[in-house]
């Protein structure tokens, strides 16, 4: 198994389209990072890693090398031992680290085939059975109950029974070198590092970028909710809202109170648009106007869509943005801190309201500023922008906010995320008996599959907003 390889291939296609070679740059960068950080605790405890790949596909390039020579006095076989395969590869889409199992994967492989062409063939042969009492059954209805007694008959008591064969016991290695035989802290320490580098990776870009790059780009929002397209034609709020509108009361409660935070602003528009979903047919929401007045609309479900909607986008209220530098070394650290930290938080919300809105909408929640996660569409489209606006502090700042976006989805304690697999490191030390790497695996595969599936349904649903459905 690749040591969080699924997770690397889910991520990448959650961010990144290879037909965007310059979104593609900062991303597989910030992705290739997260897997150093686990090359390198690994590489710091005298784990064995197996290969370190730079890129995906075919092999362009690939040598072995012992790392630990470098640092003296190998023997020459356990040098051999020792030996890392590193790979560069035809796709240059992020990265992976490849650990050596710890039980003989060839054998599980084989038991696994053994045990389904053996439920195969007890299929087949009750099939067979079945038919021929029906015809049975067809011609003479004694003659069925014949030989289904014959068929039922029990063995003489002094008969030696059958035995099932058990399936052989899987084998397990011993070497105190492999990952999952190593402590709990170790594998945790190995497991947590890679998040740690995106966070470190977010800080170190912000930081340069405050004192010898070309500043922080920090965006100047005001007061109020902003529309920021024009009504769908036909929609609840065609020819009532306009685009730069500024929503500052929904439903009698005040927007302007709110202040200026970001991720203030967009947890209230995702209440917003949780209650819009929610309206019951008929209903009427109360939307006031900073300019022009109060008015209702009455939500209703467009063509496409299972829930109600008004038929425009809501945003923050931007106004604008500035550069921010500093000379001072503590006030660039601190500002990184702080920006590391707002980012943070943002992505977060934004994660705790997609599941909010799968539960609440039974996965019928939409991206955007509904309190979800972007897929390849909508970071694509976001990356475009940056690109095209040609503004190094925005190419920085963009990769700095994906940085910390994977140190977050990995973190979630899911199972083939990061966190998933540290809790269950965190379980194995308070029970202290160690889960059967098999056991994981298996856990493993399934919830890869649901995540992919919520991956796709933000392709879906960011394909819809594109084109404002």
């Amino acid at each position: 198994m690749s040591f969080n390889l699924r997770c690397v291939f889910l991520l990448i296609f959650l961010m990144v389209d290879v037909s965007s070679p310059f979104l593609m740059s900062p991303t597989a960068s910030v992705i290739l990072i997260h897997e150093l950080g686990h090359y390198l605790a690994a590489l710091s405890l005298n784990i064995k890693v197996e290969e370190f790949s730079v890129g995906f596909g075919p092999a362009v390039v690939r040598f072995q090398i012992n790392p630990f020579r470098f640092v003296g006095g190998e023997e020459e076989e356990e040098e051999e031992e020792g030996r890392v395969t590193y790979s560069l590869r035809a796709l240059p889409i992020g990265g992976y680290v490849k650990f050596p199992e710890n039980y003989n994967t060839t054998l599980v492989m084989e038991n696994d085939l053994a045990a389904r062409e053996g439920f195969k063939k007890k299929l087949s042969t009750e099939k067979k059975e079945g038919g021929i009492v029906g015809l049975l059954k067809w011609l003479n209805e004694e003659d069925e109950n014949t030989v289904l007694k014959k068929k039922t008959k029990k063995p003489p008591k002094n008969s030696p029974k059958k035995e099932k064969k058990p399936p052989p016991p899987i084998e397990y290695y011993t070497d105190v070198d492999l990952l999952q035989n190593r402590p709990w802290p170790d594998r945790a320490l190995v497991l947590s590092a890679g998040v740690v580098f995106n966070f470190l990776l977010s800080f170190s870009l912000y930081f340069v970028s405050l004192t010898v790059g070309p500043g922080l780009t920090k965006t100047i929002i005001e007061e109020g909710v902003l529309v920021t397209t024009e009504p769908i034609e036909n929609s609840p709020s065609y020819g009532i809202l306009r685009k730069g509108d500024v929503i500052s009361s929904f439903n009698g409660e005040n927007l302007l109170g709110l202040g200026t935070d970001v991720t203030i602003m967009e947890s209230e528009i995702s209440k917003i648009i949780s209650t819009i979903k929610s309206t019951e047919d008929g209903a009427n929401v109360e939307v006031e106007r900073k300019e022009g007045g109060t008015v209702k609309i009455k939500p209703r479900v467009a063509m496409g869509r299972q829930y109600p909607t008004i038929g425009v986008s809501l945003s923050p209220n931007f106004v604008g943005v500035e550069k921010v530098k500093t000379s001072s070394a503590a006030e660039a650290a601190k500002l990184s801190v702080e920006e590391v930290k707002k980012v943070t938080k943002s992505t977060a919300n934004g994660l705790a309201n997609f599941f909010k809105s799968l539960v609440q909408f039974g996965g019928k929640g939409k991206s955007g500023a509904g309190g979800s996660i972007s897929g390849p569409v909508g970071v694509i489209k976001l990356g475009s922008d940056v690109i095209g606006s040609k503004d190094w502090s925005a190419l920085i700042n963009f990769a700095a906010a994906i940085s910390i976006n994977l140190g977050v989805v990995n973190a979630l304690p899911l199972p083939s995320l990061d966190g998933g697999q540290l809790g269950f490191v965190v379980v194995e030390a308070i029970r202290k008996k160690k889960i059967e790497q098999k056991t994981l695996d298996d856990v493993n595969a399934i919830a890869l599959f649901g995540i992919l599936v919520l991956s796709l349904s933000t392709v879906f649903t960011d394909t819809l907003r594109l084109f404002g459905k």
